[in-house]
């Protein structure tokens, strides 16, 4: 029985007060592995946020310098309120306005400033024309742009104070003469402050060109559209007086011959094609949105009729290949859809957007919605050309990958949207792409101490919509998180974007960062997600260390008090004994001493 005592009951007891000890001694061990293993957990919460904003090329001042990004649209001439610090677009100013070309370091160099950022560039606005212009030369107002209520071109002519009287100068039936100079002088020196959206709401298409000459009075001062091949430049140069007077010293009178038609025409321009040679002999395709004059001199040998014609510029549609002008298959393509290529000429790298380049911006931007990916063969974007050499670049498509960061959806301002409007949209987006660059690391400049870009570089690219995902993603994307999709892009290159930073003001306040910019024709979104603030992660994982901390404090305290109640209770009791002691005897007879 002792045994049996032994094995059913002591034994038992025996390994419920081994176990006591054992968790005991555990229960003082843990709190030290658990606060190291709270601690290891908190700093990968920490570090997560922090390793995901490590790539991020935008240092957090400058992030914080962004939240509310200012247009990035073109500028245009129209009438705005100039800033007192800001210039004239095209005229000197002591901001130099452009950026060095950059040098591309070798792989490894050790940087000297933080990474880049994205762009917080706004265009300056441009200021109204002079009055320093002799009085019969001005308008009835100050601004150089007619007012809204002006609805006919006579109506315009009559507002630059050129009527009817000096319109009924030209006769027709012969070539321009010195007689009409003076009118025809006053018209060239207006022609190109007349909104293109104003031209386009009176232009007429395919006229009646017999109808024209039987009622050459009432066409006078109309805007036709007018296609045909150019055949011959002349210059014309003005005298000193009329220069000094008029503000241009040049003009330039293209021989032309229409289209789908026996007649010929004769437009006085104030812009050319800067290929385009005077004097030598010319076959190029031209559109041209001109205003009618008057007939020319009938030639008995030809048929039809000369038209004289004047305009600010000619469209040039080029259709053959021509490496001296630069002119490439793409170009082609482009001006098969209706670009304009000597639009190019008024992009200038290194610089902001300019109020000379707006017509070019909207229109490729417009022209890259009609392009067809699968007839074209796009090339694959190198970024060193693009920062070295981006004039053999400008209108080329290409392909490339990368991250986006950041949308920016941009309401054409009053200053555009009318010639916006004329090409069907009021906005854009202009998307934030980050390119890798591996091992490779980029210097902004050739000074010493000029800023070095590492990881990763910005490539804006312009666009008029967005694809599904990518929009969805912008849309319900919150202010504080920071966009992370992962898309490959189809673009036109336009040209290398100077913009201000707080990268380029710490080193030189006068400088400009510089990014390739594309018009985008198609891109694919690969991947997705949301980015936290790097600096709420912080917060949250200090949060989550203070709980920690309070549970393991707790648990410490609490195995503190539990050995101390051991303690005391052990003190309390005597020295127990075994059942073998206690005087239990085994009966195997039933006990019935308690029953009457």
């Amino acid at each position: 029985m002792p045994n049996l005592a032994s094995r059913f009951i002591q034994r038992p007891m025996l390994t419920i007060n081994q176990a006591f000890k054992s968790s005991a001694k555990l229960r003082t061990v843990s709190p030290q592995f658990l606060l190291i293993g709270l601690l290891v957990g908190a700093l990968g919460v920490i570090a997560l946020p922090r390793a995901s904003s490590a790539q991020e090329d935008t240092p957090p001042a400058v992030e914080q310098d962004q939240k509310t990004p200012e247009s990035d649209s073109p500028e245009t001439d129209e009438p705005a309120t100039p800033a007192p610090t800001q210039a004239d677009p095209g005229q000197p100013t002591d901001d130099p306005d452009t950026a060095q070309q950059p040098e591309i370091a070798p792989p490894n160099s050790p940087p000297n400033s933080p990474p880049n950022s994205p762009p917080n560039a706004a265009p300056e606005p441009s200021k109204s024309g002079g009055s320093n212009t002799a009085p019969w030369m001005r308008s009835k107002s100050d601004s150089p742009y007619a007012p809204e209520r002006v609805g006919t071109p006579q109506e315009l002519l009559s507002y630059y104070s050129i009527d009817a009287s000096h319109l009924t100068r030209f006769f027709d039936g012969r070539p321009l003469d010195i007689d009409e100079d003076e009118v025809l002088f006053k018209i060239l020196y207006r022609i190109p402050k007349i909104q293109l959206y104003k031209v386009h709401q009176w232009i007429q298409y395919l006229p009646d060109w017999d109808e024209v000459v039987e009622n050459s009075d009432a066409s006078r001062g109309n805007f036709y559209s007018v296609k045909g091949r150019a055949k011959r430049l002349e210059a014309v140069k003005l005298l000193a007086s009329n220069a000094e007077n008029f503000e241009f010293s040049t003009y330039y009178k293209l021989y032309f011959e229409m289209d789908d038609s026996p007649h010929r025409g004769v437009v006085c321009l104030r812009e050319i094609p800067s290929p385009w040679i005077p004097g030598e002999p010319l076959d190029e395709p031209i559109q041209l949105s001109c205003m009618y004059l008057k007939t020319g001199e009938k030639s008995a040998e030809e048929e039809g009729s000369e038209f004289n014609f004047v305009a600010n510029r000619v469209n040039w549609l080029p259709e053959t290949l021509n490496e001296e002008w630069g002119i490439k298959e793409q170009h082609l393509k482009l001006a098969k859809l209706g670009m304009d290529f000597g639009l190019f000429e008024s992009v200038k790298d290194r610089t902001r957007l300019k109020s000379t380049e707006s017509e070019c911006f909207f229109q490729l931007l417009k022209t890259c919605e009609s392009i067809d990916t699968t007839e074209w063969k796009p090339e694959r974007f190198k970024l060193e050309d693009a920062l070295v050499s981006p004039d053999d670049l400008r209108g080329r498509l290409f392909t490339f990958s990368g991250t986006v960061r950041r949308v920016n959806r941009i309401e054409v301002d009053d200053r555009n949207a009318n010639n916006a409007a004329r090409l069907g949209f009021d906005h854009y987006y202009q998307v934030d792409i980050f390119v890798p660059l591996g091992e490779r690391e980029i210097k902004l400049g050739k000074d010493p101490n000029a800023p070095v870009i590492k990881n990763r570089y910005f490539v804006p690219i312009c666009c008029t919509t967005l694809p599904p995902e990518l929009e969805k993603a912008y849309k319900n994307l919150k202010e504080e998180d920071t966009l992370e999709v992962d898309i490959k892009v189809t673009g036109v290159y336009y040209k290398l974007w100077g913009y201000r930073n707080e990268l380029m003001r710490s080193f030189d306040d006068r400088q400009l960062q510089i990014a390739p910019m594309l018009m985008a024709v198609d891109s694919k979104v690969e991947e997705y997600q949301f980015e936290r603030d790097p600096f709420s992660g912080l917060i949250l994982g200090v949060a989550f260390l203070v709980v920690l901390g309070s549970i393991w404090f707790g648990m410490w305290q609490y195995s503190r008090n539990d050995r101390a109640q051991q303690a005391h209770t052990k003190s309390q009791m005597s020295p127990q004994k075994s059942l073998d002691d206690l005087g239990i005897e085994a009966s195997n007879d039933p006990d019935f001493s308690n029953l009457d």
